[in-house]
């Protein structure tokens, strides 16, 4: 049995779109083994991403403060030949997390240090019971003064013959709990050799 080992390079690839909020960087873009038509296909995907990213940034105000907490993340496996490693999943989102971060700094947006989030999440976490991990993260960011939360969710799914990646980006205005915008990343992969 395989384990099917997300971060490595030859095996997979996260594109990773921070365009406005989400630029298409890719962590490597590892596209041997896809058809043209797949390579055609997820290439429109990113670019549909990057447009609906860029509109989110749009409309964020000039004195928005941000905050990125950690990105759900989850993987499953459809294949026996096939096992998640969810470590190495949990790594890919940590990683789109931080580069999401790192662009939103590159573009002047005033991001929250994590250290601030953490410590208002543990106070809030230890007072209150029944809370979902997104209203978790929108009322820690608020507490840690951010005007908006990325709430981010990266999931993978293994099948016979492909790996089906998606990356959700969304931005929630932490006074109003309005969504201000909602990115969504769907890939098709080849599975690992």
């Amino acid at each position: 049995m395989f384990s099917a080992c997300y971060g490595h390079l030859k095996f997979i690839t996260v594109a990773v779109c921070l365009s406005g909020l989400l630029s298409c960087q890719a962590l490597n873009v590892g596209s041997s083994g896809q058809s043209p038509e797949q390579k055609q296909i997820n290439k429109e995907a990113v670019a549909n991403f990057e447009k609906s990213a860029g509109e989110i940034l749009a409309k964020l105000p000039p004195s928005a403060r941000i905050v990125v907490p950690e990105f759900e993340a989850h993987g499953v496996s459809l294949s026996p030949k096939f096992k998640v490693n969810s470590e190495q999943i949990k790594l890919n989102a940590d990683q789109i997390r931080d580069r999401v971060g790192q662009y939103l700094v590159k573009q002047g947006v005033q991001v929250v240090n994590r250290a601030v989030f953490k410590h208002a999440e543990q106070e809030i976490v230890l007072s209150q019971t029944g809370v979902t991990d997104s209203e978790t993260s929108i009322k820690v960011g608020k507490a840690a003064g951010a005007t908006h939360v990325v709430l981010g969710k990266y999931e993978s799914t293994i099948q016979k013959d492909v790996i089906r990646v998606t990356t959700t980006v969304k931005v929630v205005d932490t006074e109003s709990h309005l969504l201000l915008g909602v990115a969504i990343l769907r890939q098709t992969l080849p599975p690992p050799h």
